[in-house]
């Protein structure tokens, strides 16, 4: 649904408007179902032509709290995984 939305802005008021990539998000490797997602992520970007970034951003608690402290993650909690794994997908944006 969203690759026709983004189709549908390309055609209407905006053809230059790229995707740049797929971040993968919300990932619990203990669970069949972030497998499963993860896997489909991985075939649809490859089908479609799409980068999909190569860190995964896991599943946690700090994320949820973070909006209620108004600080970013990466702040925050600069220590945890999920804020070096989003700083890793901004170096590899800046890379590209």
């Amino acid at each position: 649904m969203l690759l026709d939305t983004v189709d549908n802005v390309q055609r209407v008021t905006n053809p230059k408007l790229k995707i740049l990539g797929v971040l993968a998000t919300k990932f619990d490797s203990r669970t069949i179902n972030s497998k499963e997602v993860y896997e489909y992520l991985v075939q649809l970007c490859e089908r479609e032509g799409i980068r999909l970034f190569n860190q995964v951003i896991k599943t946690s608690v700090r994320f949820m709290e973070a909006p209620n402290h108004g600080t970013p993650l990466v702040q925050l909690y600069p220590e945890l995984d999920g804020a070096k794994a989003y700083e890793q997908v901004a170096e590899e944006i800046v890379r590209a």
